[in-house]
This record gives structure tokens, C-alpha cells and sequence, in this order.
């Protein structure tokens, strides 16, 4: 019996110490360090796939609006300062689906796009490569691919 009461003493001990612990780190919580949000859009389908941190302080996003562009998904590259504020865009595709999966920054300050494009290539949904430079401006494009989907 004895065991019983210093068992349940001990269980209400815990489960006190949990709840106080509880209510204690709810108090003292603090709301996510957040500098700033943004979206970035328009009124239909717009993803992004890849963003980076550039060397200039800004971000480099990529993905595929159905927003922008020339028709179905196309992809859509968006540069930002650090601040978030909208820079510059660029869309690249044509009449099919077409979508940015991965974007870096090279050594020299361009930026490398690596998608797919049912627009463009040699058959269906064909590896893209698109070279930017700093300012947003097409340096080169390169797909990649054989006659089926690659």
C-alpha cells in the first residue's frame, strides 16, 4: 500500500514538473526571427522549384509560371535584393510545359538554369540549360535529349 502512494506521489511529481516546464517554455517562447516575406505571383499556377542566396545579398528563385509567358507552364526566374523587393524576371518556353528544377550562381556572376522542355529539343520533356547574366539577360540556351522523354 505504502508503495502504491509514493508511486502515485512520484507520477503526480512528474507529471507536474512536466506541465509547469510546459507552461514555462510556452511563456518564454519567442516568434521565429523573421526579416521580411513576400510572394511573388500571379492569378494562376506559379511555383518555385530552386532558390539561391546570390553574391550581391539577393535571392535568385526558379521554377515554372502559368501565369507569364507564352503558354501552359513556363519557366520563371525571379531576382530579388536582399530586402526581397523584386529586381528583375525573366520566362522562357513556348507552347508546351516547360520548368526550371535547380538554379547556381558561377564563379564569374551568371547564373545557370537547369529545367525541362516540352517546348524545345530533339522529343518530350528534353533537359534545359539557360545561361543568365547578372542583369537577367539570356547569355546561351542548350537542351538536351533524344527523340523520346529524357
Amino acid at each position: 500500500m505504502v508503495r502504491n502512494q509514493k508511486r502515485d506521489f512520484l507520477m503526480k511529481t512528474v507529471k507536474l514538473t512536466c506541465l509547469i516546464f510546459l507552461l514555462v517554455s510556452i511563456a518564454t517562447a519567442q516568434a521565429p526571427d523573421t526579416l521580411w516575406t513576400s510572394t511573388y505571383g500571379g492569378s494562376s499556377l506559379d511555383r518555385c522549384f530552386s532558390g539561391i542566396h546570390t553574391s550581391d545579398g539577393g535571392y535568385l528563385l526558379a521554377g515554372f509560371s502559368e501565369s507569364f509567358g507564352i503558354g501552359g507552364e513556363d519557366i520563371w526566374v525571379l531576382k530579388t535584393d536582399s530586402a526581397g523587393t523584386y529586381e528583375w524576371t525573366q520566362v522562357f518556353g513556348g507552347g508546351s510545359n516547360d520548368r526550371a528544377y535547380s538554379v547556381v550562381e558561377t564563379d564569374d556572376g551568371y547564373f545557370l538554369i537547369g529545367g525541362i522542355t516540352a517546348s524545345y529539343g530533339a522529343g518530350s520533356n528534353d533537359g534545359w540549360v539557360i545561361k543568365l547574366d547578372s542583369a537577367g539577360n539570356l547569355v546561351w540556351q542548350k537542351t538536351y535529349g533524344l527523340a523520346g522523354e529524357d
